[in-house]
């Protein structure tokens, strides 16, 4: 049994997928892909990493119940141990 989206052929949604990793991938095989894999690595590497770090920090405070926490060991603490780690 194929997997079928509002009548679309499955094939088709294969050929659409791979069309668009040869679209994507083709600036990487130019005389500029070096610079191109470089710049993408450096955001990769620096930016984005650390937004999900600030995203998994606003995580973990909301699943430990940060207002709770606080309360219980004092502000002052709980900011500094959730701001360190």
């Amino acid at each position: 049994m194929y997997l079928t989206y509002k009548g679309v052929k499955q094939w088709h949604i294969q050929l659409g997928v791979c069309l668009m990793g040869i679209v994507c991938s083709l600036p990487f095989c130019t005389n500029v892909g070096h610079n191109l894999s470089d710049v993408i690595d450096h955001y990769l590497s620096n930016y984005i990493m650390i937004l999900l770090g600030v995203y998994q920090s606003f995580a973990i405070a909301w699943i430990h119940q940060f207002d709770e926490t606080a309360e219980m060991v004092g502000w002052m603490s709980h900011f500094t141990y959730a701001a360190g780690f």
